[in-house]
């Protein structure tokens, strides 16, 4: 009967042609238009089943909610990505894989499949940039966290899952890392911080501002880093969530047209146009929550408003590439991590690829390649080779056999924007128009976003 009323008043509103906030015609939203099949009513309408967008669902289906997903891959995971090894039934896990060993990672784990286990941090073993690997290795190993630095991040408890921030951010907040590096005496600790697992990939990382490294090098990481980074099984975790959820996720499905409350937030519900491999359908929501990026190009579909174009038009972001490669003749079992030598902190120039390390399969080593625009896949294989060339000393033809772009990657907005509140804009759209956000813009690892994900699912729950 709920879902009855529900759908006669969105009728109703879809009728006035007028009050319809899209862009399209609102007809395209009238269920005489659909077969009964076709109409899927629920609670939470979660857009994009990566890592926090497969929590969300799975934990709201254990609070009793009936949830939806939409996901336009062939299977839930996002960032997580692995390969199957030809002729093997190895799969080989090559994305961003940020897990650290908390309660809130366990209990997922333990509620889809085996508990993951702890292990420690790679070892670089040699580092390549312009000098002979012999300099460049000691150069890095002479680099090492120092107990000072979780002294600086305890001064921004703010910085634990979701970015809850005094607004304005000010002083040494704002501050470019480097500056920051320079001010508390850091420069010894700067490579080890860049070469964490929690801030790989942060694209000129010197110039970054100081709030946006240390949301990625929290408390968190910083305490579990020495050991506590774990090793799972993630492509069963994704394919556990698959299953335990059912025909509530839409794979290969993405969302064409939205119709949301004008202003604010009220009784109602949300109305989506899904494109589906098996045709179009229409999703009656009572509220949604968007884990994808949250940039313009991305949010289209959900025709934003004034105010949320505001806020989502001031993220920039970085590119991310991580991949395999085989064929290297690179010394078995050993890891490379790129360091400069003539560089300040030792931290590479950019664009690099930033490591090559083993994996259980032989011959074959995960990378990535870090940049500030979009690189072709030429571009990366040009990067890996030169980069493998000058390690071996020889002219070998290393094959990339497997190459995922994490983009945008790294979304975050300017220290003139934290400065005037953009954090209080953002957190202030949570809720707007029937409309909530997670993802990794909230928290850099999987581990930290999925306890920000649950502190805000316990808002969303009481507005269904």
């Amino acid at each position: 009967m709920k879902y009855q009323a529900v759908f006669a008043l969105l009728a109703a509103l879809v009728a006035a042609a007028p009050s319809c906030p899209t862009n399209s015609a609102p007809s395209q939203f009238d269920s005489a238009c659909f077969s009964s099949s076709d109409i899927i009513t629920c609670d939470v309408a979660v857009i994009r089943g990566g890592s926090s967008g497969t929590y969300a669902a799975i934990t709201l289906k254990d609070m009793g909610k009936s949830v939806v997903v939409v996901e336009k891959a062939s299977r839930l995971g996002g960032h997580f990505v692995w390969y199957p090894v030809p002729g093997t039934s190895q799969l080989i896990e090559y994305g961003i894989l940020v897990l650290w060993n908390t309660h809130v990672v366990q209990n997922f784990f333990a509620r889809l499949t085996s508990p993951p286990k702890p292990s420690s941090h790679p070892k670089p073993l040699q580092s390549s940039q312009t000098s002979p690997p012999a300099n460049r290795s000691r150069a890095f190993h002479q680099r090492q966290t120092s107990p000072s630095t979780p002294k600086q991040v305890n001064n921004y408890p703010q910085l634990e899952p979701g970015l809850d921030l005094q607004q304005p951010v000010l002083g040494d907040f704002s501050l470019p890392f480097g500056s920051f590096v320079t001010k508390y005496g850091l420069e010894g600790e700067a490579f080890a911080i860049y070469n964490s697992a929690s801030t790989g990939g942060l694209y000129n990382i010197l110039q970054e501002p100081t709030y946006n490294v240390f949301h990625s090098f929290n408390q968190i990481a910083f305490s579990k880093a020495a050991g506590q980074a774990l090793v799972a099984n993630y492509s069963e975790l994704f394919s556990e969530a698959t299953a335990a959820l059912g025909s509530s996720v839409l794979l290969r499905s993405t969302v064409t047209a939205a119709y949301r409350p004008a202003k604010g937030s009220g009784p109602g519900s949300v109305l989506l146009l899904v494109q589906t491999p098996s045709g179009d359908k229409l999703i009656v929501a009572h509220q949604i929550l968007v884990t994808i990026p949250q940039t313009i190009a991305n949010l289209q579909s959900l025709i934003l408003d004034s105010q949320e174009s505001s806020v989502f038009n001031q993220f920039a972001n970085d590119y991310l590439h991580t991949g395999l490669v085989n064929n290297t003749g690179l010394t078995a079992g050993s890891n490379y991590i790129n360091a400069g030598a003539n560089t300040l902190y030792h931290i590479p120039n950019q664009p690099s690829v930033a490591h090559f390390m083993p994996t259980a399969a032989a011959g074959i080593y995960s990378f990535c390649y870090t940049a500030g625009s979009a690189a072709s896949r030429a571009t990366v294989q040009q990067a890996v080779t030169s980069v493998v060339s000058e390690l071996t000393g020889t002219s070998s033809s290393p094959q990339i056999v497997a190459l995922a772009d994490h983009l945008p990657y790294n979304l975050g907005v300017s220290s003139s924007a934290t400065s005037i509140g953009f954090y209080n804009q953002l957190k202030a759209l949570q809720r707007h128009r029937n409309t909530w956000y997670t993802g990794a813009v909230f928290s850099a690892s999987s581990g930290a976003l999925w306890t920000f994900t649950q502190s805000l699912l316990q808002q969303l729950v009481p507005a269904i």
